[in-house]
């Protein structure tokens, strides 16, 4: 069983990777018309060519908060670079319905990288909390012109939001998870592995906290520049922009 499924894998990224340019291109096709009438100039694809770079560099940066993150918080010896490069690639799956298929490939990735079960998929499902509480944070520095345009229940309503999220990632919450994680996988780990089951978290992830609003501000400013590229907006748009 195991030989047919490792035959099947190469298959397998085929087909998703096959899926993806389907449903890109199926999205292309349905507003091919609105693309079409956007008129780009030379400063307009300078722009473009900026923004694409930030983006990947905003990326390359979440890969890397990733891949420390396993390092630092949860005690796993795995190779930077391969992380990262595993990080990028799972990206497209995004693009899929169901939006959970870059997680089950970041967890294959960590688990083939040296990292225990336990440990990848509590920083994979770790990810989204910390970049939406990374999100409320930048949100949140908008304040002024939310409650201009929402009312001042909205950003109560954010703060609310943003403590509860803070309050979920923080080691008291986490490491009953941990344990529970370890518990469910009772499996003797071989002699040749050197690394130990990461019972519990010692510190608060802010270091990864940190790094996932460098990643939000460097993808902020990447569509700030593909959206200049498209039509002007004055400064003062900036915070809705980023917020939105």
């Amino acid at each position: 069983m195991k030989s047919v499924l490792v035959r099947l894998k190469p298959l397998l990224r085929w087909v998703i990777l096959g899926a993806v340019l389907f449903f890109l291109a199926r999205v292309l096709r349905n507003h091919w018309e609105s693309v079409a009438t956007i008129r780009i100039d030379a400063k307009g694809w300078a722009s473009l060519a900026i923004a694409l770079g930030i983006t990947l560099m905003a990326h390359t940066c979440a890969g890397w908060d990733w891949s420390q993150m396993l390092c630092r918080d949860f005690q796993q010896s795995v190779p930077t670079g391969r992380l990262i490069q595993s990080y990028l690639q799972t990206n497209i799956a995004k693009y899929l319905p169901g939006n959970i298929w870059h997680y089950y490939g970041r967890i294959s990735a960590a688990t083939k990288a040296g990292a225990t079960l336990e440990a990848a998929t509590v920083s994979v499902l770790l990810e989204p909390l910390l970049m939406a509480a990374s999100a409320l944070l930048i949100t949140l520095f908008s304040g002024q012109a939310i409650a201009t345009r929402y009312g001042f229940l909205a950003v109560i309503l954010q703060w609310a939001v943003l403590v509860m999220t803070l309050l979920a990632i923080h080691p008291v919450v986490l490491n009953p998870v941990l344990q529970r994680l370890a518990k469910v996988k009772q499996k003797p780990i071989p002699p040749s592995e050197s690394f130990t089951l990461p019972s519990k978290l010692n510190h608060y992830p802010l270091q990864a906290l940190v790094g996932n609003l460098a990643f939000l501000l460097l993808r902020g400013a990447g569509f700030l520049l593909t959206f200049l590229a498209i039509q002007p907006f004055d400064v003062a748009q900036v915070p809705i922009l980023l917020s939105a």
